[in-house]
């Protein structure tokens, strides 16, 4: 615990990142990147009905079938398919979870992978299609225009990567001076302009460059499509998904 809140800096954060559940007036963390998970489709390939929908993943079309790709990342799976079935999230219903398992396995029959390599995969065109993180869809579309990001329509969930400091960390002064350095807009922008995942620092939009800054991926849906920031669920919850993320990786 070092009080992130009283660096030079910590000025600079968007109030929204502030108070967040799992270190309330930022004691210990600092935003990193934040983003969404949605859906990278190469329209080459396909762009017609449920191209809007977490069904590209979970009931796709024939065009798609066999080169789908989703991440190796146990809640991003299992959220989107609560998404999708419109179940709560964190949720520890049997009856609901089932619900999840058996979507889960019945659409795995569909996909070709589950990898976080996402870059490589989709534009060597191995896949048309992958559930993925909105920045790095944006560094897939660069390489192939073809590439869109999906805002599904059943919604998506928003997550946010933070910096720490060890408990054993030896040079505590040198580390509160990067700390604070990560707060400054132009090195926030300067992390998104290689990342191409957004920052939580007002003022460094004005260092970055226009494609970046105005990307439909970065810009979002405009509020058509709900996105929520779901909190640490309990270890209950974790538990139970684990047995289904087990399950489906058998």
């Amino acid at each position: 615990k070092i009080g992130i809140n009283q660096l030079g800096n910590f000025k600079h954060v968007r109030p929204e990142h502030v108070d967040v559940d799992y270190d309330p007036g930022r004691q210990y963390s600092i935003p990193w990147h934040w983003g969404t998970t949605g859906i990278s489709l190469n329209t080459q390939y396909y762009n017609g009905p449920k191209a809007d929908s977490w069904a590209l993943l979970f009931d796709p079309p024939d065009e798609l079938k066999g080169k789908i790709n989703m991440l190796a990342s146990m809640n991003a799976v299992i959220n989107a398919a609560l998404f999708y079935l419109e179940l709560p999230y964190c949720n520890s219903n049997k009856a609901d979870l089932k619900k999840v398992n058996d979507l889960l396995i019945n659409s795995k029959q569909h996909w070709a992978t589950i990898d976080t390599s996402v870059l490589e995969k989709m534009t060597s065109e191995d896949i048309y299609a992958s559930q993925n993180w909105n920045g790095l869809s944006m560094s897939v579309r660069m390489e192939l225009p073809s590439v869109k990001y999906i805002f599904p329509k059943e919604g998506m969930h928003i997550w946010q990567d933070n910096v720490v400091l060890l408990v054993d960390a030896k040079n505590v002064k040198e580390a509160k001076i990067f700390l604070n350095f990560i707060m400054a807009p132009e090195n926030a922008a300067m992390m998104t302009s290689f990342s191409r995942f957004a920052n939580a620092i007002v003022g460094s939009e004005q260092y970055l460059d226009a494609k970046i800054a105005t990307a439909p991926e970065m810009t979002g849906a405009g509020g058509a499509v709900k996105t929520v920031y779901i909190p640490q669920c309990s270890q209950k919850v974790t538990a139970m998904y684990t047995k289904i993320w087990n399950n489906l990786l058998k």
